[in-house]
């Protein structure tokens, strides 16, 4: 389960008075934005001797942005790369850049960043027990659990994968606010764009220390909440299916937040089970979801 995330911008200036009638016509104004429109990277330049990098988000929940450039012959206002978190929907100018050596030619380019869903402060309250989140209705067993050989290593080291069938009824572990929903996707495989380009249907619920539960593989069109929606612990988020990087129907459950805007991080999270409370989930055991 790749992090949500992007990088934009390609973009080469060289500016020199010498050469002016090759330079774009000033003022210039560069704007694009992520696939989904959630950051807008805005580049502009007023004279030939400043420019500006700005980022727009837009969003309901907190993002962690990273961004960078190559640069030649230029003062920064901020060392690169420079890492900043928007609240929401925001606008902030990032770096400002001015010409080094008059004279001599100056150049920015590559400028790029990346993003995740939440803040680095972000811890999970330990005192909070997770429900299981699917139906009371029978166990179901995990097939990848924390530090999982398969894909469970690094920043996904705390996942879970629960061997769900396709178009089982997937149910909020946390109350929290939908982040992100997304139920368009239509395919499954193992090449790796599915998994660098997040290419599951999902759904996001931020809680309310700032962690977000990842609910990923759902079934197209089985999403049931929407972006900005209040949800309770154990209400219907959507059905699962077999959607993104996988090799079959299940359920990828995980609690995350950023650690900037090209890494991420999950977290260890105990649930209440038939078999128990406070209970760490181990592999290739089956647990029931408490009723």
């Amino acid at each position: 389960m790749a992090p949500i995330r992007c990088a934009v911008g390609l973009l080469l200036l060289a500016w020199s008075a010498a050469r002016a009638q090759s330079l774009p016509e000033l003022p210039y104004r560069h704007e694009s934005c992520s696939e989904n429109g959630r950051v807008c990277l805005i580049i502009e330049q007023q004279d030939t001797e400043s420019a500006t990098l700005t980022l727009r988000t837009t969003a309901t929940s907190e993002l962690t942005v990273t961004l960078d450039a190559e640069v030649e012959n230029v003062e920064l206002s901020t060392p690169l790369p420079v890492t900043a978190v928007f609240e929401g929907s925001q606008t902030k100018t990032l770096v400002r850049l001015r010409r080094a050596k008059r004279g001599l030619a100056w150049r920015y380019k590559n400028v790029h960043y990346n993003w995740n869903w939440g803040t680095a402060r972000a811890r999970p309250d330990d005192s909070v027990l997770y429900l299981l989140p699917f139906e009371p209705n029978h166990a179901v067993r995990v097939i990848q659990g924390y530090d999982g050989a398969v894909s469970h290593t690094g920043a996904m080291r705390y996942a879970l994968d629960f061997d769900l069938p396709e178009g089982s009824l997937v149910r909020a572990a946390r109350e929290g606010v939908v982040a992100d929903a997304i139920g368009t996707f239509k395919t499954a495989g193992t090449d790796a764009s599915y998994r660098e380009q997040d290419k599951a249907n999902r759904v996001l619920v931020r809680h309310a220390d700032g962690t977000f539960g990842y609910y990923g593989h759902l079934k197209p069109g089985g999403v049931f909440v929407r972006e900005g929606q209040s949800v309770k612990a154990g209400q219907p988020l959507g059905i699962s299916g077999n959607t993104g990087y996988s090799r079959g129907p299940h359920l990828h459950f995980e609690v995350r937040s950023a650690v900037d805007g090209k890494q991420w991080q999950t977290f260890p999270v105990r649930f209440t089970t038939q078999q128990g409370r406070g209970l760490t989930l181990e592999q290739d055991k089956s647990y029931s979801a408490a009723r």
